[in-house]
């Protein structure tokens, strides 16, 4: 090892200038070099440096882990210095991770998923949740998460859930961010295991949060909707302008609905089953009304990547062949609200096909036990929703009762495990359930067979009465009998209950052998 500070003339003055900061020519042993690496300004710090870097090359030649002072001095050095000893392979790239400040790694990890087609939404809330996690549990770098592991993250996700009082589905959404932000750590190679491995979950109770529509509420939906007023969407400054003028003011209206438009909407919405999202997609040349059939292109980035091609019902092609008439391919089929715009819209319509329903009532109690039912409720008694994502999971449910099979289902509704398809999807109301079970064969109706030489057949309640009388005279005679011949016998082994468990049967059988 050689230090020493470089030295130049000057070409301006003709004077020889000197560097303030010292130089150091030191042995890789590893790579079989020699580097010159510029020091610092004390030449003790440096001549520290140059022989840290020897032996670190010395203990790379020969496998050795880092331990002890030479691992705290890694720790130690600056990013541009760990980036240095990487390239040269004196370091492993984990190594260089765990110094590395946690927001860039968070940060990769957010244009990774980008990259790969991730939803923006999806990945915008996860790294919101891994950013709190993180702040919580005070993790600065990955060295921290090693450090903590699955303690400091149960920990974290505790005072996270007690503080914003989430559910314990939030909660575990909470870790799984983290465990697949720790799984890309180790799959990039910038961590050598992962450190949260051993997190569980909490347990989640088995909720529903939306509902299917039957028939008839569906169909009073649309007709509801056909027969509404027109709906309009505006932008804040066309909000205000119509609330103090009456007018509309150009340029602050985004959407128009009318009620036709949004009955043929729902309409669509639920014979497709189509998201939201894939209906304001929608163009005029997607829908051909010739072959009777929609087509949903996959768009990257979103939960239905795939194209999809979606028969359409005889009336519905006829309602759309009207509402799409002078219409270029490249026009929107649809002018859709945003999705929370969406949802008030379908709450409306909702109510008012509810209020109708309840006036149809003939009698004060009638319309007493209408306001009480949760038809066309907006939330039913188990605490289900309707909003207009429930219009897919109608379209699902209406699938299963009618006995499509499930891998005909998935290419209506585009999904590619069966398991979501009945866990989220497929639903069933009170009122189904009870039909089903009303639907089993009532076991007291059921004929026996005629015995002997009676033509008639017994029912089961009457065949179950005679069997009760027999078996009550039956028994009595044979307790009788039995004390009898309890007092008459002599006493034997096999009597008295003796058993040997490995070699003697049980009493029962002793009995029988006996006689």
């Amino acid at each position: 090892m050689r230090i020493f500070k470089r030295r130049w003339k000057s070409k301006t003055a003709g004077k020889i200038d000197e560097s303030g900061k010292y130089s150091l020519t030191w042995h890789d042993a590893y790579n079989r070099l020699n580097h010159t690496w510029p020091a610092y300004r004390d030449k003790a710090t440096s001549e520290s440096f140059g022989r840290y870097l020897e032996t670190l090359s010395r203990q790379r030649s020969v496998g050795q882990v880092l331990a002890g002072d030479l691992s705290q001095w890694v720790d130690s050095l600056p990013q541009v210095t760990i980036a240095k000893l990487v390239k040269l392979h004196l370091l492993d790239r984990s190594r260089a991770s765990s110094c590395q400040p946690l927001n860039e790694h968070i940060e990769h990890y957010r244009q990774w998923r980008l990259d790969r087609h991730r939803h923006q939404l999806d990945t915008g809330t996860i790294l919101t949740r891994i950013k709190m996690t993180c702040k919580v549990a005070e993790f600065n770098s990955w060295a921290d998460v090693q450090l903590g592991g699955t303690e400091a993250l149960e920990a974290a996700i505790t005072k996270i859930q007690s503080k914003a009082g989430i559910s314990d589905r939030t909660r575990n959404r909470y870790g799984q961010a983290m465990h697949g932000f720790a799984a890309w750590m180790v799959k990039c190679r910038r961590a050598n295991h992962n450190p949260l491995t051993g997190w569980e979950r909490s347990r989640e109770p088995e909720t529903e949060h939306r509902r299917a529509l039957n028939p008839e509420e569906a169909s009073r939906l649309i007709a509801a909707a056909d027969a509404g007023e027109m709906m309009v969407g505006r932008t804040n400054k066309g909000r205000w302008h119509y609330r103090k003028t009456g007018a509309e003011m150009p340029g602050g209206v985004r959407w128009v609905l009318t009620g036709p438009t949004r009955a043929l909407l729902y309409r669509v919405a639920v014979e497709t089953s189509l998201r939201r999202g894939a209906l304001e997609r929608l163009t005029v040349g997607d829908i051909d009304l010739k072959e009777r059939c929609v087509t949903a292109k996959g768009v990257a980035g979103t939960k239905n990547p795939r194209k999809i091609v979606i028969p359409l019902k005889n009336q519905t092609v006829h309602m759309l062949r009207q509402h799409l008439q002078d219409r270029l391919p490249t026009a929107p089929a649809f002018d859709m609200p945003s999705w929370c715009e969406t949802a008030k819209m379908l709450k409306a319509d909702l109510e008012t096909a509810r209020r109708q329903w309840i006036k149809e009532g003939q009698t004060p109690k009638e319309k007493a036990r209408r306001a009480q039912c949760d038809f066309l409720a907006a939330i039913d008694c188990e605490g289900r929703r309707v909003d207009f994502h429930a219009l897919r999971v109608t379209c699902s449910s209406w699938l299963d009762q009618a006995g499509v099979s499930a891998s005909i289902a998935k290419r209506v509704t585009g999904h590619r495990s069966t398991n979501t398809l009945q866990k989220h999807y497929q639903r069933a109301s009170q009122s189904e359930t009870r039909r089903a079970v009303e639907s089993l064969p009532d076991i007291d109706l059921i004929p026996f067979a005629a015995t002997g030489t009676d033509d008639r057949t017994d029912t089961a309640g009457e065949l179950t009465a005679k069997l009760t009388a027999f078996a009550r005279d039956d028994t009595g005679q044979d307790e009788t009998e039995c004390e009898a011949d309890r007092d008459n016998k002599p006493k034997t082994h096999f009597q008295c209950g003796w058993q040997d468990s490995n070699l003697r049967p049980s009493v029962p059988e002793t009995g029988a052998l006996s006689n």
